[in-house]
C-alpha cells in the first residue's frame, strides 16, 4: 500500500471512529406490565346486635354484641398473579367467619351474609403487541342478610336487601383512551316492597316501630392515562329497633385496570421527543412528562458517550485538549495523524524526484 493510500486509510478512520463514540447505544428495558382487578359482593359493615337479640344467647352487654364484618366477598381476581395472567370467579355465596357462627350458634342457612343468583368476574393481561388489559364484574339479584335478624317482609328468599343486575367494566388498551363504565341497579328491594332506583340514588324505608334502612346507590367512574376503574356500592344504614344497627358499605361490583407498556406506547407515536401526543392529551395529560423521560434517555446516554474521551497526553496542551474536546476526537489519535501527514508529504516529494528523473532533468543542488 502506498503511502498516500495509508494515509487516506488512516484519516478515513477518524470519522468513523467519531462516528461509533457519537452514536447512542439502544437498550431494549422491559416494557411495562398492566394489571386487572375485579370484585363483586365485597362487604364493609359495622353490625351491631344489640339485647333484644342476644338475651336468649345469653350475650348481654352494656352495647350488645358488635360484628365488624369487613373484607368479605363473593369474589375478586386479580391479574397477573402467581397462576398466571388471568383470574376468574363464579361463587354466588358468602357466609359469616366461622368464629362468628359459633359464637351466634348459627346453623347452616342462618350463616349466610350475601347470596346472589349468577355472579361473574374476570380479570386478565394480555401482553405483546395487541395487548390490552380488562376486568369486569357482573352481580345479578344480590341479597343481603343480618344474623338472627328477622324483619317483617323479609324472607329467607330475599333477606333484607335486594339488587337486581349491576356490572362493573374497565378497559386499558395501549396507546388509547382506557375506558370504564358501571351499570346501576334499575329497582331494589327492602323488607320485601320493590323499590325504583332514582337519579339521587337514594331508597329510604321507615316501618314505624320497627326499622329504618337507608340505602344510597352511587356509581362511581374514573378514567386517566394511566387507567380507568369503575364500580358500583350501595351505603346502607339500618336501625332495628332494641334489636341491631347496620352501618357501612357494599362493593356490589368493581374492575379496574391499568395500561400496560404506557412509557413505550407514548414514544412509539411518532410525536417529537418532549412532546405529547393529542391522544395523550385528551387520555388526561399525564404522559407528557414520560414522553420527555424516555426521550431524554437516549440524548443523555449520547452525550456521556461522545465527551467521556481518554485523558489527553502530557505534550499536548490545555488549549489542544479543549478543542478535542469540542469535536468529539480522541487526543491519543493526534500521533498518528501527524505520522500520516509526514508521510503524504514525503511520499509527494519522492513522486516528484522520480518524475524529473525519468524526464532526464537534474534535480537542483
Amino acid at each position: 500500500m502506498s503511502a498516500a493510500a495509508l494515509a487516506v486509510t488512516a484519516f478515513g478512520a477518524l470519522p468513523a471512529a467519531a462516528s461509533d463514540a457519537s452514536s447512542p447505544t439502544t437498550s431494549s428495558g422491559s416494557s411495562q406490565t398492566g394489571t386487572a382487578k375485579a370484585v363483586a359482593g365485597q362487604v364493609h359493615l359495622d353490625v351491631q346486635l344489640l339485647n333484644g337479640l342476644l338475651g336468649a344467647l345469653h350475650l348481654t352487654g352494656p352495647n350488645g354484641l358488635d360484628l365488624p364484618l369487613a373484607d368479605l366477598s363473593l369474589g375478586e381476581a386479580d391479574a397477573p398473579n402467581a397462576s398466571g395472567d388471568s383470574a376468574n370467579f363464579t361463587n354466588s355465596v358468602v357466609r359469616l367467619r366461622d368464629n362468628l357462627i359459633n359464637t351466634l350458634h348459627l346453623p347452616g342457612p342462618d350463616a349466610d351474609l350475601i347470596k346472589a343468583d349468577a355472579v361473574s368476574g374476570t380479570a386478565r393481561v394480555i401482553n405483546g403487541p395487541g395487548g390490552y388489559t380488562q376486568a369486569y364484574a357482573t352481580v345479578a339479584n344480590l341479597r343481603l342478610f343480618l344474623p338472627l335478624l328477622n324483619l317483617p317482609g323479609a324472607s329467607a328468599d330475599n333477606g333484607i336487601l335486594k339488587v337486581d343486575l349491576i356490572s362493573a367494566q374497565a378497559t386499558c388498551v395501549p396507546g388509547q383512551k382506557p375506558t370504564a363504565s358501571a351499570k346501576m341497579p334499575a329497582t331494589i328491594q327492602l323488607l320485601g316492597q320493590d323499590f325504583p332506583v332514582p337519579l339521587t340514588g337514594e331508597v329510604k324505608l321507615d316501618v314505624p316501630g320497627v326499622a329504618d334502612i337507608d340505602v344510597q346507590l352511587a356509581p362511581t367512574t374514573t378514567i386517566d392515562s394511566a387507567g380507568a376503574s369503575a364500580a358500583v356500592e350501595a351505603q346502607v344504614t339500618l336501625n332495628a329497633l332494641n334489636l341491631a344497627k347496620v352501618n357501612g358499605g357494599i362493593t356490589l361490583a368493581s374492575a379496574s385496570c391499568t395500561t400496560p407498556g404506557a412509557a413505550a406506547a407514548g414514544s412509539g407515536t411518532g410525536t417529537p421527543s418532549g412532546q405529547s401526543s393529542s391522544s395523550n392529551s385528551a387520555a388526561g395529560g399525564t404522559t407528557t412528562t414520560t414522553t420527555s423521560t424516555a426521550a431524554a434517555k437516549p440524548k443523555a446516554a449520547a452525550a456521556a458517550v461522545t465527551t467521556a474521551a481518554p485523558a489527553a497526553p502530557a505534550a499536548l496542551d490545555e488549549s489542544q485538549t479543549g478543542a478535542l474536546a469540542h469535536t468529539g476526537a480522541s487526543g491519543s489519535l493526534m500521533p498518528i495523524a501527524i505520522v500520516a501527514v509526514v508521510l503524504v508529504l514525503g511520499g509527494a516529494g519522492l513522486l516528484v524526484f522520480l518524475r524529473k528523473k525519468a524526464a532526464g532533468l537534474r534535480p537542483k543542488e
